[in-house]
């Protein structure tokens, strides 16, 4: 048998001495740490490319148009932990392109003219369309409205209580018109409920009729009918004693436009005469005028 010799003990110790250090196990300590913060960075990298983005837009009242895209980068991160090696790879590329194309035609006009129907043309009131020539009128060439009636139309005239009556005309009669009515009351009287405050009336008058003269007579009334020939004078201080101060009373003359040739009205002369005028009227105009007048001879 071959005697083996054991390597002197001079050449183990060299050997040991030369041999070179086992590496560190894979995925611990800084190696791991510096693996997963490539990592994390170069998924980061991904996120910053899927923010980056480039927009060219147009904007125009009657066009526009918008353009985006955006590229990521690619971030690649290699993980060791436990042996295994991950890579993590992002990559983003969009592209979004919109287009908007949009005409507005509507037109808005401003409602100028204050009638809230949104143009601007003055409309007529519907109640003044009624009128043919404007608002319905009633006027006198011997006095105005709320002044004094000269005396020569009240019982101080000469003919006394069947004085002449004043002139009257009217203007801008409804539409529809077919005759009118002129009634004359003291309104002072009436207010105080007694019946001697009815003092005239007519009605029929046809409706080419448009004024009556001073004076009117049966000529002028055109087969209208009448209450006191149409006209019986102011004379508010008729029982006043002489000398006595006469107060002053307030008579109206009211013009009523009627849509039929003829009204049938009850007489006497009272407020329910006066209510169905009233009632069957396109239209009223009124003329007021005061007095103080007592029958000739009585004095002042």
């Amino acid at each position: 048998m071959k005697q083996i010799h054991p390597f002197p003990s001079f050449l183990v110790f060299a050997l040991v001495a030369c041999a070179p250090e086992p590496s560190e196990p894979v995925g611990e300590g800084s190696e791991e740490d510096a693996g997963s913060a490539e990592g994390e960075s170069s998924e980061g990298g991904g996120d910053d490319g899927e923010s980056t983005s480039g927009t060219s837009g147009a904007d125009d009242t009657t066009s526009g148009s918008s353009s985006s895209s955006s590229t990521g980068s690619t971030g690649t991160g290699t993980t060791t932990g436990d042996g295994t090696t991950s890579t993590s790879t992002s990559d983003t590329t969009g592209t979004d392109t919109g287009s908007t194309t949009g005409t507005d035609t509507g037109t808005t006009t401003e409602d100028t003219d204050g009638d809230t129907d949104g143009d601007t043309d003055a409309d007529t009131d519907p109640a003044e369309e009624t009128s043919g020539s404007g608002e319905f009128a009633l006027t006198s060439a011997e006095f105005t409205d709320g002044a004094t009636i000269p005396d020569a139309h009240t019982c101080a005239a000469p003919e006394g209580l069947s004085a002449p009556s004043p002139s009257f005309s009217w203007s801008g009669a409804p539409d529809g018109t077919q005759s009118f009515a002129l009634v004359m009351i003291d309104e002072t009287l009436v207010g105080m409920g007694n019946s001697m405050g009815y003092h005239s009336a007519l009605w029929n008058l046809p409706a080419t009729v448009t004024s009556l003269p001073v004076g009117l007579g049966p000529e002028d009334l055109m087969g209208a009918m009448t209450v006191n020939n149409g006209y019986f004078g102011p004379c508010p201080g008729f029982s006043t004693g002489q000398g006595e101060e006469v107060e002053p009373h307030t008579y109206i003359f009211t013009l009523y436009a009627l849509p039929e040739p003829t009204v049938a009205v009850q007489q006497p002369l009272d407020a329910a005469f006066i209510q169905t005028l009233e009632t069957a009227a396109l239209a009223t105009a009124t003329l007021s005028g005061t007095s103080t007048a007592r029958p000739a001879g009585q004095g002042q």
